[in-house]
C-alpha cells in the first residue's frame, strides 16, 4: 500500500504478549524502543527471555537493543524456565525436545504444512493459553518514545544514511535507505533532531510540549 501510493511508512502496529501483565496491541512510531512497549505491557518477570515475532517462526533477541521496525509483527516474552529456553546440555529429554522443535522449523522453512496441535506441544505454547484474553488498544498518539532509532530491516543488509547528526527531521522524511534485495526508502516517524547516524541506525531526539509528545496521530 505505502508502495502504490508513495506514502512513507511512518507506524506500526505490534503485539506485545506472553508473561506480561496487560498483553497490548500498539500501535507506535517506527524506532520505539522495547522497553517503552513493555512498560506500557505492565512490565515481565525479572529475567525474562525475549522472542521477536513469536516463538515458531521468530528469534530471541536482546530487549536491550530493540527497536520497533518496519518488518517487526510482535513480542513475545517467555518467563525464566520456560522450555523455549535453551536446554541443559546434561538433559537428554531437553535435548531431544530442542532437536524435535529445530527440525519443525525446518520443515516448515521448507514449505511444509504443520499442524498447529504440533506446534503447541512442541513449543510448550500453552503457557501463554488465557481464557479469552483480551488485549488493550494503544494509539500512536498515547505513545511517546524520547527517542527513536530507525534500524536496518533484518536481512536486508545495512543503512545507507541519508541525514547527518545535528539535522532537523520532520515526520515522513527520508532518513536512509537499505539497498540491498529491491532497496527500501526509510523515513522519520517523529519530527526531533538526529543525534546518530550510521549504518546500524538512525537516531532522532524528539521534543515534548505540555499535553504529551508532538507524535502525529
Amino acid at each position: 500500500w505505502a508502495v502504490r501510493h508513495q506514502r512513507s511508512v511512518c507506524t506500526k502496529l505490534l503485539t506485545i504478549a506472553g508473561a506480561v501483565r496487560r498483553p497490548l496491541t500498539l500501535s507506535v512510531p517506527l524506532g520505539t524502543p522495547f522497553a517503552d512497549c513493555l512498560a506500557l505491557a505492565g512490565g515481565a518477570p525479572e529475567g525474562y527471555a525475549l522472542w521477536r515475532d513469536g516463538a515458531l517462526s521468530g528469534q530471541r533477541v536482546d530487549p536491550a537493543t530493540c527497536w520497533v521496525d518496519a518488518a517487526n509483527f510482535g513480542y513475545l516474552v517467555v518467563p525464566p524456565g520456560h522450555s523455549l529456553l535453551a536446554a541443559d546440555a546434561h538433559d537428554a529429554k531437553a535435548q531431544r525436545l530442542a532437536a524435535r522443535r529445530a527440525a519443525f522449523l525446518h520443515d516448515t522453512a521448507g514449505g511444509r504444512m504443520q499442524p498447529m496441535s504440533a506446534a503447541c506441544a512442541l513449543f510448550d505454547l500453552s503457557a501463554f493459553h488465557r481464557p479469552r484474553p483480551e488485549y488493550l488498544a494503544v494509539r500512536m498518539r498515547d505513545v511517546c518514545p524520547a527517542r527513536v532509532r530507525i534500524v536496518p530491516v533484518p536481512g536486508l543488509g545495512a543503512l545507507e544514511p541519508c541525514v547527518s547528526v545535528g539535522a532537523t527531521v520532520t515526520c515522513g522524511q527520508l532518513v536512509a535507505l537499505q539497498p540491498e534485495n529491491g532497496g527500501l526508502r526509510l523515513h522519520a516517524s517523529v519530527d526531533g533532531v538526529v543525534d546518530a547516524s550510521a549504518p546500524e541506525g538512525v537516531s532522532i531526539v524528539r521534543p515534548c510540549g505540555q499535553g504529551g509528545c508532538d507524535a502525529r496521530p
